[in-house]
C-alpha cells in the first residue's frame, strides 16, 4: 500500500541534509 511515500520522504530529508 504505501508504495511511494518512502520515497517522498527521501526527498524531504535529502533537500534537509542540503
Amino acid at each position: 500500500m504505501h508504495r511511494g511515500s518512502w520515497r517522498h520522504i527521501v526527498c524531504s530529508i535529502l533537500l534537509v541534509i542540503i
